[in-house]
């Protein structure tokens, strides 16, 4: 079978390599240098896994695709990651403004301020 290649140029495309689980690492005991980079390389897990856990508001529907990718996040490639959670991260907040705006609030940068009765 012939290796995948880019469908614009015809080059082989690269080889996904297997990333190992990131250990379970105390991290009272970690310099700072090294604790930052500990949540580097955690980050994007742990944002998908505090909201999952915390039960931020969203549709039923958009939460089983956070619990999916909390429970895929492991066999993912970072790059990969990051992609799924900003689509999330962008339906989530895009939700969250309508909700605000069907209560009658205007989103300016950020702020809610009441909409003026017209």
């Amino acid at each position: 079978m012939p290796a995948p290649c880019c469908q614009t140029c015809g080059r082989a495309l690269p080889k996904r390599k297997e990333r190992p689980e990131p250990p379970i690492v105390d991290i009272s005991k970690l310099s700072d240098r090294d604790l930052y980079a500990y949540r580097k390389l955690t980050a994007p897990i742990e944002d998908v896994r505090f909201a999952v856990k915390y039960n931020l508001p969203m549709p039923a529907d958009l939460r089983a695709r956070w619990e999916d990718l909390a429970a895929a996040a492991p066999a993912l490639a970072r790059p990969e990651i990051y992609r799924r959670l900003a689509v999330l991260k962008r339906e989530r907040y895009e939700w969250e403004h309508a909700r605000m705006r069907a209560a009658g609030l205007d989103v300016v940068l950020g702020r809610s301020m009441a909409v003026a009765a017209a």
